[in-house]
């Protein structure tokens, strides 16, 4: 039997009450086509999209409804951006004025996240039938398909 045990000690593991701090929230580098206005407003369009995902948190975040308008509105949101050669193509850098994303994304209605993050310690625990294993990034576990109970007796051999 496997049980997951997934928690937040926050009081009882040093240094696991203090927050994450993540930089660069609203800043992205996009793939652009040219230097033309049409293409530049597109890799904006892009860039929000990528910000608006790590401020929300939610992977979706750019198929919402709610935050098409701060995409469509994405260049007015822009603080600065440069032009830089990637690997064969052209990228573009953006950064965003993080207040008024922050701002405009709240007023929609979407939960937004600051620049502050909780840590999160996950554990994992497998128990054998003799005591659980305590799992860590060092311990490798066979596969094991899962056991077919026979009919006559409810435990998996």
């Amino acid at each position: 039997m496997i049980s997951i045990a997934v928690g937040l000690l926050l009081q009882s593991w040093p240094g696991a009450s203090m927050a994450a701090r993540v930089d660069d929230l609203y800043s992205a580098d996009v793939s652009v086509q040219d230097r033309s206005e049409e293409a530049r407003e597109a890799a904006l369009e892009d860039a929000m999209r990528m910000v608006l995902v790590r401020v929300t948190g939610s992977p979706q975040a750019a198929a919402r409804s709610e935050l098409e308008p701060l995409i469509e509105r994405s260049a007015s949101f822009v603080q600065a951006y440069r032009y830089m050669r990637g690997n064969a193509n052209l990228r573009l850098s953006v950064s965003f004025d993080g207040q008024a994303v922050q701002e405009a994304a709240a007023a929609s209605g979407v939960p937004v996240w600051g620049p502050e993050r909780p840590r999160l310690l996950v554990w994992l625990a497998i128990d054998y039938g003799g005591g659980q294993r305590l799992i860590v990034q060092t311990v490798r576990v066979p596969w094991r398909e899962p056991c077919k109970p026979q009919p006559a007796s409810a435990v998996c051999r």
